[in-house]
C-alpha cells in the first residue's frame, strides 16, 4: 500500500506541471495534440517538460518519503523568506535568462499557458522545494534509505536528460508551445 501512495504522490506532483495542458485548453481553447493549433504533446515539446517533469515529481516524492523531519532552522521565518527570494530569482532567470526576449512574441509571453508554466514551475515549485524539500535533504544526506536516494537521483537525472536533449535539438522554444492568438473555451462556445 505504501508503494501505491508513493506512486500517487509522484504523479500528483508531476500533475502540477502538466496542468499547463488544462490551462491551455480552458483559457486558450487549445487541446493536446499534434495539429497546428494544438498544444504539443511530444513533437515540438520541451523534453525537460514532457517527460522530464515526471522525473521532478519522482525526485520530490522520494525526498518527502525520507524518514527524518526538517531541521529546526528550516522552520524559521528567515528560511521561508529565503525560499521565497529563491523562487523569485529562479522566476527571473527562467523568464529573462533561459530565453531571449525574442524567443516568443509579446502575445506568447502573455499567453495563459506560458504564464502558468513560468509562475507555477519557476516561482511556485522552486519556493516550495526550497522551503520543504531541500532542508529534508540536509537531514537525510547520510540516510540508509538507498532506494529513496536512488529514486531521487534517477528522477533528477531524467529531468536533466530532458534539458540536455532540448539544448542539443535546439527546438525549444518554438511557435507551437505557446500561441499568438488564443481564446478561452467559453468564447468559442458563444459563437
Amino acid at each position: 500500500m505504501e508503494i501505491v501512495r508513493f506512486i500517487l504522490a509522484a504523479l500528483g506532483i508531476s500533475a502540477i506541471s502538466y496542468f499547463t495542458y488544462v490551462v491551455a485548453y480552458v483559457f486558450e481553447g487549445r487541446k493536446p495534440g499534434n495539429g497546428v493549433d494544438d498544444i504539443p504533446v511530444w513533437r515540438d515539446q520541451s523534453r525537460a517538460f514532457l517527460p522530464g517533469d515526471i522525473g521532478l515529481g519522482l525526485a520530490v516524492a522520494a525526498v518527502i518519503w525520507l524518514p527524518n523531519p526538517n531541521p529546526s532552522w528550516a522552520q524559521h521565518w528567515s528560511w521561508y523568506f529565503g525560499s521565497l527570494a529563491t523562487g523569485l530569482i529562479v522566476f527571473f532567470i527562467g523568464r529573462r535568462v533561459l530565453y531571449a526576449a525574442d524567443s516568443y512574441t509579446p502575445e506568447q509571453w502573455r499567453s495563459p499557458s506560458k504564464r502558468w508554466h513560468d509562475f507555477v514551475m519557476y516561482f511556485g515549485f522552486t519556493t516550495v522545494v526550497f522551503a520543504t524539500v531541500v532542508p529534508k535533504l540536509f537531514t537525510n544526506w547520510h540516510s540508509d534509505n538507498a532506494l529513496l536516494l536512488s529514486l531521487l537521483t534517477a528522477g533528477l537525472a531524467f529531468w536533466i536528460a530532458g534539458i540536455v536533449i532540448d539544448v542539443i535539438e535546439d527546438d525549444v522554444p518554438n511557435d507551437r508551445q505557446h500561441p499568438h492568438n488564443y481564446r478561452p473555451i467559453w468564447a468559442k462556445v458563444k459563437q
